[in-house]
């Protein structure tokens, strides 16, 4: 065939493979690992308004500065809300897009057909991407990396002269990268490197060529940098062997991918005699060896270099990190060592050819093998990720001592109402990390839905002096206080969690609730009106506005407002209650006892709902009804008012 033909083979052939590979991820849900931070809680994502829109290039995600990824999900929010499917679709497309460009950066550094196509299978397969892939809140990495290759195809056309429009589109790919995610800030030193790979005389004109990329993508990666910059280690010895050990666990891991795990835990104690220091050292000491008799070869130099200088500003020096290494800091950096071993094995192929068909049939044998191994190994990572518990049962089998797994796998079971069991592991998480201010906030809400508020404004408390920066923890203590009756306790934290984070739309409702019992009722639709700016579809903003309006008389803006809280979220059972109690004012007994049935079965214990369905059914005379329900109220444990027992008791013989 020709050899363009067998080029659009191979790209085929790379589509399929990957999508196929990674198609059982479609079908996961969220993870409840940063997905919240970034997605599901993200105000930034709720509209695509200027407001939204100048508030996402101007501020950071936890501390991150990725504006083009959140804007990402911005637009599938708009279209398709939280489908998850459509998100992990997106991520699996741009996984397959990038796997097909390292086979074009291949074909175009001059490795062979069957070189590229190897590299881009095992970059497309590799169970180490499956992080990158596969989590949503990692869509940075599939999509920086899709503009970073685009940027250096564009610069090897440059290279190439075909024009400095390439140079200028190579530049604008690259900010988009680094506005994609800060990893990118390796482009100029990939640049210089294919700049040596192309032959190309350093001059100061091939300096002068990165300063604006330099430009570019410093003073953006500098936004999030600064946010995390601290001493970068306490003594030379650790931080020496901590950076030993970090570069060969990328390699370990690439090329013995057994145990993959989100969060890894830092081999100790920190010294040469323990063995993975010792064994990290060796494999350096190996690498160095290989490259030292393969460094007249370019395409191996190149592979090794890209690796190193993509990967150098992850490795780390000292403790303070919760991620000292993670696999999704090697998504892009291992394009380099798998073009290196997708040209070892067309050399390898080559020699098999010249030796016969017995060996011949030995490489393709182990070749395939090889592939099949990595394809149902990531398989088994993805199924990995399929829910929050799978996936927090998984981490804490191999990183027992992560405070962030009991944590976060007790937040998963609390949202399924296993209550005992997260506080379980909200203990543990305490018990593993005494400052874990997260463990304590949740914790704290644990109590509170048991009506605990005491112990809960506790933990919360714990929490702020952990960390005064709490936003959350301030807003929740200040739920608290409210249920406590302590409104002016109430008003100062949320006022501080309003003053810590100013795009916190449930802090706006909080305080807005509170303004109300304190009769200021204009700051309180003020604040309404902040927290449905921030987040448009906040329903229980708009369900409380309602309830607002109707205590104000104006009962069309109350009726629109109600309307709006079902429309952006239909399983809120106050939002129907609330607007059957419209209903029920305005006479339309048969829609507000509709309502109230509505949040019946979505809080099967709803006293308030009981109770007003219980007043419909009495008013239509449906006596027995309204008895059933009224005594529903009852052994919830809500007081009924005598005078309605005595009205319910002139319906019928029977007493309640």
């Amino acid at each position: 065939m020709k050899t363009n033909t067998k080029a659009v083979l191979a790209f085929a052939g790379i589509v399929v493979v990957v999508f196929l590979t990674f198609y059982p991820s479609l079908f996961h849900g969220f993870s409840n690992l940063d997905d919240p931070a970034h997605l599901l809680d993200n105000p930034l994502v709720r509209s695509l308004s200027w407001f939204h829109i100048k508030a996402t290039f101007t501020g950071t995600v936890q501390k991150t500065y990725i504006p083009l990824t959140v804007l990402s999900y911005a637009l599938e929010h708009q279209w398709f809300a939280f489908n998850a499917f459509i998100y992990h679709l997106d991520n699996v497309v741009l996984h397959v897009v990038v796997s097909a460009f390292v086979l074009l950066l291949g074909l175009n550094l001059g490795f062979s057909l069957r070189a590229s196509l190897f590299g881009a299978l095992l970059f497309g397969v590799h169970p180490m991407h499956v992080e990158s892939v596969v989590w949503v809140t990692e869509r940075k990495d599939v999509l920086y990396a899709f503009f970073y290759l685009a940027a250096l195809w564009s610069y090897g056309k440059y290279l190439n002269r075909r024009g400095i429009k390439f140079y200028f589109l190579s530049l604008f790919l690259g900010m988009l990268s680094i506005l994609a995610k800060p990893m990118a800030l390796s482009l100029p030193l990939i640049l210089l490197l294919l700049d040596w790979f192309y032959q190309r005389k350093m001059s100061l004109n091939c300096l002068f060529d990165k300063l604006p990329f330099f430009i570019i993508v410093v003073p953006i990666t500098w936004i999030t940098y600064s946010l995390h910059s601290r001493v970068p280690w306490d003594n030379l010895h650790d931080a020496a062997l901590i950076w030993v050990w970090s570069l060969a666990f990328y390699l370990k891991q690439f090329f013995v991918p057994v145990v993959l795990v989100p969060l890894y835990q830092l081999p100790m104690p920190i010294q040469l005699s323990q063995p993975q220091y010792f064994l990290a050292l060796a494999i350096l000491v190996g690498t160095a060896f290989l490259l030292y008799r393969f460094r007249h070869n370019r395409q191996v130099i190149f592979a090794a270099a890209y690796f190193f200088l993509s990967i150098f500003f992850l490795l780390r020096f000292d403790l303070h990190d919760q991620n000292i290494v993670a696999d999704r800091f090697m998504y892009l950096p291992s394009l380099g060592i798998c073009l290196g071993l997708g040209a070892l094995g067309d050399f390898g192929l080559n020699r098999a050819r010249m030796q016969g068909q017995d060996y011949l049939r030995v490489f393709w044998g182990i070749t395939i093998a090889v592939f099949l191994l990595l394809v149902g190994k990531t398989i088994a990572q993805i199924n990995i990720w399929k829910n929050p518990l799978t996936f927090w049962n998984h981490v804490v089998r191999y990183s027992p001592m992560k405070s962030l797994s009991y944590n976060n796998r007790g937040f998963y079971l609390e949202s399924l109402g296993r209550t005992s069991e997260a506080l379980a592991d909200y203990n543990m998480a305490i018990l593993i990390r005494p400052d874990h201010d997260e463990a304590y906030n949740n914790r704290g809400n644990v109590y509170s839905k048991r009506k605990d508020y005491q112990r809960a404004i506790a933990d919360y408390t714990e929490a702020i002096k952990i960390n005064p920066q709490y936003a959350n923890a301030y807003n929740n203590r200040g739920i608290n206080y409210q249920n406590l009756g302590l409104w002016d306790l109430a008003l100062q934290d949320h006022n501080r969690a309003i003053e810590l984070d100013p795009l916190s739309a449930g802090a706006y409702n909080s305080r807005a609730l509170v303004y109300e019992q304190l009769g200021n009722i204009k700051f309180a639709l003020r604040d309404y009106e902040e927290a449905l700016k921030i987040n448009p579809q906040y329903s229980e903003a708009y369900s409380n506005r309602g309830v607002l309006f109707t205590r104000q008389g104006k009962k069309e803006q109350a009726f629109a407002d109600y309307n709006r809280a079902i429309a952006t979220d239909p399983m809120k059972a106050e939002s129907y209650n609330n607007r059957g109690v419209y209903y029920l004012q305005m006479d339309n007994l048969d829609a507000a006892i509709k309502d109230f049935s509505q949040a019946i079965q979505l809080k099967f214990d709803y006293a308030s709902a009981y109770f007003n369905r219980s007043l419909s059914y009495a008013r239509i005379g449906k006596k027995t009804q309204a008895l059933a329900d009224a005594k529903t109220v009852l052994d919830l444990g809500m007081a009924l008012d005598v005078g309605y027992l005595k009205f319910l008791q002139s319906l019928t013989e029977v007493k309640p």
